[in-house]
């Protein structure tokens, strides 16, 4: 039941942060999608960060609540609830994959990025901004989530750089320095 009760809390913050709060994701999105991209987002709440991008967006997230709040806004993608463990998506669909600020509550980081690699194009890219589960104010905001009844799953940036090399990505970028960590990655082969 603290699970719920942590999701809905989750949901409440996420739909009262002003879009704003997002620039530095949206400069770099803009920056890498072309119009005529697929563009799926995973964890991406209600919408706001891939809207107005590429030619076709899709924003999955396990909260529909979310979703429901993002249509209401109207922002212009399409939604589908669901995990980022089983993305329901037909294979090399997709040329560019976003994870904002959720990749963390990801249970299977492996499993997630198996599943990207899987959905994107043959050099697709996968553009995954993130706190650096190494940073002290990311083992803070653990405790904090997990008193609220979430499961965090925070990772440090030399274990996210691994697991990106093992599930068959190249590193395009990579900022790692503070509290977040910056990332495009390009999907070099099949897993």
């Amino acid at each position: 039941m603290s699970h719920i009760l942590g999701r809905r809390l989750l949901a409440l913050i996420y739909s009262i942060i002003p879009d704003s709060f997002f620039r530095e994701a949206r400069v770099i999105l803009e920056k890498v999608v072309s119009e005529e991209d697929k563009v799926l987002d995973l964890g991406g709440g209600t919408g706001h960060l891939v809207s107005g991008l590429g030619d076709y967006r899709l924003v999955l997230d396990i909260d529909d609540d979310l979703l429901k709040i993002g249509k209401k806004r109207g922002y212009d993608v399409e939604r589908i609830a669901g995990s980022a463990l089983k993305v329901p998506l037909r294979s090399s669909s997709i040329n560019v994959a976003v994870i904002n600020d959720a990749f963390h509550h990801f249970p299977e980081h492996d499993v997630v990025l198996r599943e990207v690699n899987r959905v994107l194009i043959k050099s697709g890219e996968l553009i995954l901004l993130d706190f650096n589960g190494d940073h002290i104010i990311s083992k803070l905001l653990s405790l904090v989530e997990k008193s609220i009844g979430l499961e965090p799953n925070y990772v440090g940036v030399n274990k996210l750089l691994s697991i990106l090399k093992d599930k068959k990505f190249g590193l395009k970028f990579v900022d790692k320095k503070g509290l977040k960590t910056r990332i495009v990655a390009q999907k070099t082969g099949e897993i």
